[in-house]
């Protein structure tokens, strides 16, 4: 006699067990992350009550249509300006496919949408010290050990120059530059 397949629970049973699903799913992140997921989400939730042509909850069934309205969702948000809501952006289609793992490769637009989003900010790099300032530092370190008082100030001033030498030289960030032990040098000579 075949084996028959249990009967699918009522719609509200379902409703549960897929809510217990998700939050089983969440329940791994850090409360960091999740609320990030949460937030976009919600945000997210908001722009389909608004502007989409349908739920949330009925686009994540939908790859296609969700593609579309999450595309729309994102040129949104970046005409909008502000660069701090990609990070809202971001997590909110993350979390989508947290929701809902069958999105993940279904939403192509959305992401090469965020990925050019991403490509046309303006990195916030510190501006590397500039040859002159550095050389005019280097020059007046050293005369400050020449004309020093005593043999500490003196050598003080030395160790300062050479530093600046070789963060500069070497590229060394600063952290780096003060984390550096003797044992980190090797000159020529010493490695036969």
């Amino acid at each position: 006699m075949p084996k028959s397949r249990p009967a699918s629970p009522a719609p509200k049973h379902r409703a549960q067990h897929s809510s217990r699903q998700v939050a089983y799913r969440f329940s791994r992140f850090s409360p960091a992350y999740r609320a990030r997921l949460l937030r976009g989400l919600c945000d997210l939730q908001d722009f389909c009550r608004r502007f989409a042509c349908a739920s949330l909850r009925q686009l994540l069934k939908l790859p296609k249509l969700a593609d579309h309205e999450f595309s729309k969702y994102v040129m949104m948000k970046y005409e909008d300006g502000r660069n701090s809501t990609r990070s809202t952006v971001k997590h909110a289609l993350l979390g989508c496919q947290h929701l809902a793992p069958q999105l993940k490769g279904q939403l192509a637009t959305v992401w090469e949408n965020m990925r050019v989003w991403e490509e046309q900010r303006k990195p916030r790099l510190r501006p590397p010290l500039p040859i002159p300032i550095w050389a005019f530092m280097t020059g007046l370190s050293r005369a400050h050990a020449k004309v020093a008082a005593n043999a500490r100030c003196q050598r003080e001033w030395c160790v300062f120059a050479l530093m600046l030498e070789l963060g500069l030289l070497c590229l060394l960030r600063p952290g780096e530059l003060f984390k550096l032990r003797w044992n980190d040098f090797a000159l020529p000579g010493s490695f036969s």
